[in-house]
């Protein structure tokens, strides 16, 4: 059972996320922004905290 309307399926497989953040290296403060850039195309990007 999820949250998420099982027609939109958003993120539904998430195992690229762990990757994602391992790849890049993303510390807590981060941002990550998730834009829909078409219908079912999304771009997710790291703006990083400034330490």
């Amino acid at each position: 059972m999820t949250d998420l309307d099982g027609e939109k399926k958003f993120f539904r497989k998430r195992g690229w996320i762990r990757e994602f953040f391992e790849r890049h290296g993303v510390r807590a403060g981060d941002m990550v922004t998730v834009e829909e850039v078409a219908p079912y195309s999304y771009r997710v990007a790291l703006q990083r905290r400034f330490s």
